[in-house]
């Protein structure tokens, strides 16, 4: 079964998916093989029955705490693996073919104001290199809603010193989203000090042998304290720090949804949007709208509760 997962996944690498899709793809189909092997003792993928997937959706709902679109998703990786051992002649049937998806449920997304985004990036100690870093970090996902991966990606001939350029989005699809006159003017400052700083080790910790220090990454865009290319962790803790000291509740996704919703509320149309953010389709943009609405409820129930308790005195 093993041999199947491999092969499956070095052709989706052949046909340029993304390492995210890749990594997801491979975690869902060895927790799923797993699951058979001990449940149902099957050895071959041929083996197996859609009862046994069907059963899988049940101990997935009963036993993690997977949400309805995290269970879509994986659903949605078992059918396509499936549809691949079918086409493979590697199974008689695609036993996945009617495996149901979950509904994913309609949850609007939490977004902080505008100055509470600010709130947040103005925590970062700019006195510090560290603090610039972290600065440019914030400035450039609420410029232009870069997902965490892409930021992680980013390398320094991707930044012209107006517009980013994103190699590898979601999908493996190229864009070139532009850059705030802020966004900008941080990064440039950031790449002239702080990372000179971090690419030559001055924040080394004290005392550790020059020669155990990592090989830094001169390609990077943005660097840790070793040099080398800011990991995933490390991008999540930056937002995590910032908005704690703001005391308000904020992700890197986060940041994405209020570049999104504050575009779409000073006159950006979805199309842009669309662009801007790299989704494939305009339905997936058009979510915003819908946050859009929600705010225009809450103010007018407000409006009107005062409305009443006015009338009432």
């Amino acid at each position: 079964m093993n041999k199947e997962i491999e092969k499956y996944l070095s052709e989706l690498e052949a046909k340029g998916y993304s390492k995210d899709l890749r990594r997801s793809s491979e975690r869902v189909l060895n927790n799923l093989q797993l699951y058979l092997q001990e449940a149902w003792l099957i050895k071959r993928w041929n083996e197996a029955e859609e009862t046994h997937l069907n059963s899988y959706l049940v101990h997935l709902k009963k036993y993690t705490d997977q949400k309805a679109s995290s269970l879509r998703q994986t659903v949605s990786r078992i059918r396509r693996f499936f549809q691949w051992l079918y086409t493979s002649n590697k199974v008689l049937a695609n036993i996945a073919e009617t495996f149901d998806l979950p509904k994913a449920g309609h949850t609007l997304p939490h977004v902080p104001t505008e100055a509470e985004i600010s709130k947040i990036i103005e925590q970062c100690d700019t006195d510090k290199a560290i603090g610039v870093r972290d600065r440019s970090i914030l400035e450039t996902l609420y410029a232009c809603g870069i997902r965490h991966g892409e930021l992680y990606r980013l390398n320094m001939r991707d930044f012209d010193g107006r517009t980013l350029r994103i190699r590898e989005g979601k999908g493996k699809r190229e864009r070139i989203v532009p850059l705030t006159e802020n966004a900008a003017r941080w990064i440039e400052r950031y790449i002239a000090t702080s990372r000179v700083e971090l690419m030559s080790g001055a924040y080394w910790g004290k005392g550790r042998s020059r020669k155990k220090r990592p090989v830094t990454n001169p390609t990077a865009l943005f660097l840790s304290v070793t040099g080398r290319r800011l990991s995933y962790p490390q991008i999540w803790s930056i937002v995590k720090n910032a908005s704690e000291a703001a005391m308000i509740n904020a992700t890197v996704h986060t940041f994405r949804h209020a570049c999104a919703t504050h575009l779409l509320r000073h006159g950006a149309g979805l199309r842009h949007i669309q662009k801007l953010l790299g989704h494939e389709s305009l339905d997936t943009t058009q979510i915003y709208t819908h946050v859009e609405i929600s705010d225009i409820k809450k103010a007018v129930g407000k409006a009107t509760e005062n409305l009443r308790k006015a009338s009432n005195k």
